[in-house]
């Protein structure tokens, strides 16, 4: 349960964070302004952190495995979307798709963590 929770994490953390980092390549490919680009930013950020008070609420009806599944999921669309998107809107609809993915993982995955390891081993956080 550990590995396969830290690799998704890996995986949702370091494509995060790697969008900012390739702004220039997407400017070029989808010939777009910075403010465009810029907008692809705020689309991952702000769906991220709509659905941040939401995730507990599904935890708790669904259960955080099944949850975890589906984040993972969603992320996954949202990062086939990054790679083959041919227009710069399908992108934009990619990068939602992998922020509300991604906003969804993260409690989660703590949750699972914290409900699979006992409180006294205290390493599955670090």
């Amino acid at each position: 349960m550990l590995l396969a929770v830290a690799a998704g994490w890996f995986l949702v953390l370091g494509m995060r964070f790697v969008v900012p980092a390739v702004l220039p390549t997407i400017r070029e490919e989808f010939v777009i302004s910075n403010t465009q680009a810029g907008l692809a930013v705020t689309v991952l950020w702000l769906t991220y952190a709509a659905v941040q008070f939401p995730a507990g609420v599904l935890i708790d009806r669904i259960g955080e495995r099944t949850l975890l599944v589906a984040a993972a999921l969603l992320s996954g669309v949202g990062l086939l979307g990054y790679f083959f998107a041919p227009v710069f809107s399908l992108f934009l609809i990619a990068t939602g798709a992998f922020g509300l993915g991604t906003g969804l993982y993260g409690p989660t995955r703590g949750t699972a963590l914290s409900r699979t390891f006992d409180a006294r081993e205290g390493t599955a956080f670090g």
